[in-house]
């Protein structure tokens, strides 16, 4: 049974008050399901994208070197690592969902250049995934900022349309959390769309 709860723990499901509301108390709420990607195994990757209806491509200032970036800014942020751009590309050649970008730990970097390093994440984001998409920067320096950050983000994840691609229209595909094989029976706990 341990082993069944570990499994399970890769879906994680949350309630978002309807974004029209002013409240949390709204009688429209909405589910979302996250699902953790491992991206190094590239089958996870795909699999999960390919149910996935939006993409969080979460990118982190910690490892920004700040004083090189001037000169090279692609080489000094390290907004997309090798595997990160290995995984965005198996993303892309089977269809790109909608998408959302997240800038985190902007405090690692001294507040006199936190307005440079968000404009520098933002135009790569955009380099990358075109401008059509909302970049957004998450800062837990109090709870506040959290709580207040985190919920503009479930806020706009809630409001995002799904992208069009096209092999999804007319195919089913699933996404299986738990199976177990039985005698003559498979039972298979996931998402099917």
């Amino acid at each position: 049974m341990e082993e069944d709860e570990a499994e399970s723990s890769q879906f994680t499901a949350y309630v978002c008050p309807n974004p029209s509301s002013n409240s949390n108390l709204s009688s429209r709420k909405q589910r979302l399901v996250f699902l953790d990607v491992n991206r190094d195994d590239p089958y996870s990757v795909m699999d999960t994208c390919k149910v996935a209806d939006l993409l969080i491509c979460v990118m982190s200032c910690k490892r920004t070197n700040v004083s090189g970036v001037r000169q090279d800014p692609f080489a000094h942020s390290k907004a997309i690592d090798e595997v990160g751009y290995r995984a965005l590309g198996l993303v892309r050649s089977q269809g790109m969902p909608s998408l959302v970008g997240v800038l985190q730990h902007v405090e690692a970097v001294g507040s006199s250049k936190q307005s440079y390093v968000k404009k520098l994440f933002q135009r790569i984001f955009i380099s990358e995934f075109t401008d059509k998409y909302k970049f957004m920067s998450l800062n837990s320096v109090t709870d506040t900022q959290i709580s207040n950050d985190s919920g503009a983000l479930l806020r706009q994840i809630a409001v995002q349309f799904p992208a069009e691609v096209s092999w999804k229209e007319n195919r089913s595909y699933m996404l299986g959390e738990v199976s177990h094989v039985r005698e003559d029976e498979v039972h298979v706990k996931g998402y099917v769309r």
